[in-house]
């Protein structure tokens, strides 16, 4: 495999170049992708090329770069929680239906929650315009829920970062984050609340055909709270869930 100079080989560079795009900006100029990847304008054209060529960038007639269609072709028909966005946009589209709140399905990536899929539009299949979106674990209900269902040394390695003297100012108590995780546990669903856009929301967990919690259905009230109906209907929407995938393709 080809390398540089710096010893970074070829596909390593076509990575960090793939991954300076962003749902805010989608589109980027060879000079924005290079100060973004710190590799030369020539390195970034050369590698441009390369990729328009088999389809994975496409640039446009103001020499404007952006993700081309065989990378989104591929990447929607291998992605792993294609099977679960699957069994699951009927299921939220019933309970958005029923509640007219947004209802979004996460996964556990990392330190953040992923939402894969998303439910906002009355009757119909969400729009996927800026997903997949992420947050950190402990700012959303889905990341409360994914958190508290983590193995022990995930969560320990979480609640570890948080007390790190990088961690940011506005990152939550550990102990007092630790404390909600064994409450979230012991009542199988998450409450979350953010004063600064007045919204509450609340989470349960998706689990596998193994049992292992593998995704988080949560509901967001984007006015007042979400009561006892809003919790037993999002239980009863991941049950679904999980028989569903369970059943597998028909």
């Amino acid at each position: 495999m080809a390398k540089n100079s710096n010893g970074e080989s070829t596909i390593s560079r076509a990575v960090r170049l793939v991954s300076a795009f962003t749902a805010e900006e989608p589109e980027l100029t060879v000079t924005e992708l290079s100060h973004r990847t710190g590799m030369s304008p020539p390195t970034v054209s050369r590698l441009v090329a390369e990729l328009a060529e088999h389809g994975w960038l496409r640039r446009d007639a103001a020499k404007r770069v952006r993700i081309g269609v065989r990378m989104w072709e591929v990447a929607v028909r291998a992605a792993p929680v294609q099977p679960l966005r699957d069994a699951a946009l009927p299921v939220m589209a019933k309970l958005h239906n029923t509640f007219r709140h947004p209802v979004h399905l996460g996964v556990s990536d990392g330190g953040d929650v992923l939402f894969v899929a998303r439910q906002l539009a009355v009757g119909v299949l969400p729009r996927d315009i800026r997903l997949p979106m992420r947050v950190p674990l402990h700012a959303s209900a889905s990341g409360l829920v994914l958190l508290a269902y983590a193995s022990q040394p995930v969560r320990a390695a979480y609640l570890s970062r948080l007390r790190h003297p990088d961690a940011k100012a506005a990152s939550p108590d550990p102990d007092g984050l630790g404390l909600r995780l064994d409450e979230i546990r012991r009542r199988g669903f998450a409450v979350w609340r953010s004063e600064r856009q007045r919204a509450t929301a609340a989470g349960v967990p998706i689990r596998g055909g193994d049992g292992r919690v593998i995704a988080a259905l949560s509901i967001l009230a984007l006015h007042g709270g979400v009561g006892p109906d809003t919790v037993s209907a999002l239980r009863s929407a991941g049950a679904e869930i999980q028989l569903e995938l369970e059943s597998g393709p028909r």
